[in-house]
């Protein structure tokens, strides 16, 4: 058939309306414009290679940039600090620690997710005997974990929508205390499920800190 190169360069008429380029893709005018009908000539060239609308990546997923503006982030921020401090002058919610410095327990850490809407889930619990710890770990301090020692390990993830942060906290039973501070003996029991709840709540503080963007609570 006759070329109609000369009013549409790079093409070739093969029928009304329709033309072929160089390769033997077939398209069809529509309004003016050439439109790929993803046919292809019969015994044309091999395709070379061409850019598909698939092969283009937006601009916006080649950007890092914040989803906040800094000031709402700041805010986001500041909001964590002061719970956190207002938590603290709970007395529910932390323990003196050795020395008379406040840590936050299990109901506080819980009340520090609540405002910002996070979920806490634990994925993962270990009991770990002071006699099969490697010799590095079996020494805190510079002293030799007692025989009878126990390493509470705790694994969560903290998360809000589609973002996840996995952490983890670890407690041995002698960080807890043999006797109360009106000199009572604390049960075993009662020892063992305050080192495993300890390791919950390092392993939960961390993973709010970390999804909020900062340090530990």
């Amino acid at each position: 058939m006759a070329s109609d190169e000369s009013t549409r360069p790079g093409f070739h008429r093969i029928d009304e309306n329709v033309y072929e380029d160089k390769q033997g893709n077939v398209y069809e005018e529509r309004g003016g414009k050439m439109v790929a009908t993803g046919a292809k000539v019969e015994g044309a060239p091999p395709e070379t290679a061409m850019a598909r609308p698939e092969d283009f990546v937006a601009a916006s997923d080649l950007l890092v940039r914040p989803e906040l503006s800094i000031e709402q982030a700041k805010k986001l921020w500041d909001s964590y600090k002061e719970f956190r401090e207002y938590i603290l002058k709970d007395v529910e919610c932390f323990d003196i620690m050795p020395g008379g410095k406040k840590d936050m327990n299990r109901t506080g850490a819980t009340r520090l997710a609540l405002p910002f809407g996070l979920s806490i889930e634990e994925t993962r619990s270990e009991e770990t005997h002071a006699l099969s710890l490697p010799p590095e770990i079996s020494e805190a301090d510079g002293k030799h974990f007692p025989q009878g020692d126990i390493r509470y390990k705790k694994v969560v993830v903290v998360s809000k929508g589609k973002r996840r942060v996995q952490n983890e906290g670890s407690c041995r039973l002698s960080e807890i205390e043999l006797r109360t501070k009106k000199g009572e003996i604390v049960s075993l029991s009662r020892r063992e499920h305050d080192a495993s709840s300890r390791a919950w709540t390092r392993a939960v503080k961390r993973g709010i800190a970390d999804i909020l963007g900062g340090t530990e609570a």
